[in-house]
């Protein structure tokens, strides 16, 4: 299914347990400020929030269905019923993140080389270094709290986990394909999701990737919807979903 936005230019996009796509809406050409909306994806009913001034880098959902906003040096989190509005400060962490099942924050380092978590019940952050000479800018967490990741130099990309209860690193190669760096594009921790499974996927501009943990197989995806793997998310019956060009597409 299409849905498409005329005359606003879509910045991000998260989805909550409501079925509620969240996104942030570019209030002028340079993109320095921003609304925050939403449309319930199942009565296509739109709602508008209060202009939130400044550079919003990307939105988050946690499992309370707060919006979480990243900018460069704090997290603000939005409750949509009673409008409640608190921020937690950061360091030293790309503007992208995202949420783990203890509504901690994951996030990347300014230059790529390191996770980082955010506890935001106490403000304090805890970092992974990436084995040299790899970098990151894709991530989400399984409901352990386990950290996926891409990770690549350049010339080897690799699936990455970081399992919380050990403290431990798994690697995988990824099947090499043609005209695709995954983890260097603009929006690279968007274009990765597991579900309900623990299924991980991802995509690059050109395909949509499956890598089932249990078997340790990857699988690639060519089709229509190829166009859209810029922002790829999961609403909460398991639908992949994109935005691209200002057109929303359902993958069921």
């Amino acid at each position: 299914r299409r849905v498409l936005f005329r005359s606003i230019t879509v910045h991000d996009t998260v989805v909550d347990s409501k079925n509620n796509l969240y996104f942030l809406n570019c209030e002028n050409n340079d993109c320095t400020s921003h609304s925050l909306a939403n449309l319930n994806i199942t009565n296509n009913v739109f709602t508008v929030y209060d202009k939130k001034d400044g550079y919003f880098n990307s939105l988050l959902i946690d499992s309370n269905d707060n919006v979480v906003m990243t900018q460069a040096n704090h997290v603000t989190t939005f409750d949509p019923v009673s409008h409640i509005v608190n921020s937690y400060n950061i360091d030293n962490c790309d503007m992208r993140g995202i949420i783990d099942p203890s509504n901690n924050l994951i996030c990347i380092s300014r230059d790529y080389t390191k996770i980082q978590k955010l506890d935001r019940s106490t403000n304090t952050m805890t970092t992974w270094d990436l084995p040299p000479p790899y970098t990151t800018r894709s991530i989400d967490t399984n409901s352990l709290g386990d950290i996926f990741f891409i990770e690549s130099n350049f010339v080897w990309t690799k699936l990455a986990k970081i399992t919380i209860s050990n403290d431990t690193l798994t690697e995988w190669f990824i099947p090499r394909q043609t005209n695709w760096f995954i983890g260097f594009n603009s929006y690279g921790q968007q274009n990765m999701v597991i579900d309900k499974s623990e299924t991980v996927f991802f995509s690059t501009p050109e395909r949509f990737f499956r890598f089932v943990p249990e078997s340790e197989i990857f699988t690639a995806f060519d089709g229509p919807q190829n166009y859209c793997g810029t922002f790829l998310g999961m609403d909460s019956t398991g639908n992949l979903f994109c935005f691209k060009d200002g057109v929303y597409e359902k993958i069921e």
